[in-house]
C-alpha cells in the first residue's frame, strides 16, 4: 500500500497517510483534526521485468558513457587471448622439444 501526503485545510500542517490506492475515506490532520487535501508527489515506481529496458530512464551522457566503456573492455578481453594462445602454443612446443631432447638422450646412452 502507497503512503500519501495530505496538507491540513486548517493549520496547513503536512502530514503522512498510508492506505490503499481504493481508499476514498477523508484524512484529518493528526494534530487539529482538520480535513486533509490530498498533494501531488513524484513517482518512485520503477518498471522491472520483460519488456522494460534498464536504459529506460537513462540520460543520454550515461548512455554514451556506456558504450565507450563496453567497447574498450571487448578489445582488452580480446587483445589478452590472443596473446595468451600464442604463449601457450610457445610453451607446448618448447616443453615438446625438451622432451624430445630427453628421449634422444635416453637412447643415445
Amino acid at each position: 500500500m502507497p503512503t500519501y501526503s495530505y496538507r491540513c485545510s486548517k493549520c496547513e500542517k503536512v502530514f503522512d497517510s498510508f492506505h490503499s490506492m481504493s481508499c476514498t475515506d477523508p484524512q484529518y490532520c493528526p494534530v487539529c483534526g482538520g480535513l486533509g487535501t490530498k498533494l501531488l508527489s513524484a513517482s518512485s515506481v520503477i518498471f522491472k521485468g520483460s519488456g522494460f529496458y534498464s536504459t529506460d530512464y537513462r540520460d543520454s551522457g550515461y548512455l554514451e558513457a556506456q558504450k565507450k566503456d563496453n567497447s574498450s573492455e571487448s578489445e582488452k578481453t580480446t587483445k589478452p587471448e590472443k596473446d595468451t594462445k600464442q604463449n601457450n602454443n610457445s610453451k607446448k612446443t618448447t616443453e615438446n622439444s625438451s622432451t624430445e631432447k630427453k628421449s634422444v638422450e635416453k637412447k643415445a646412452a
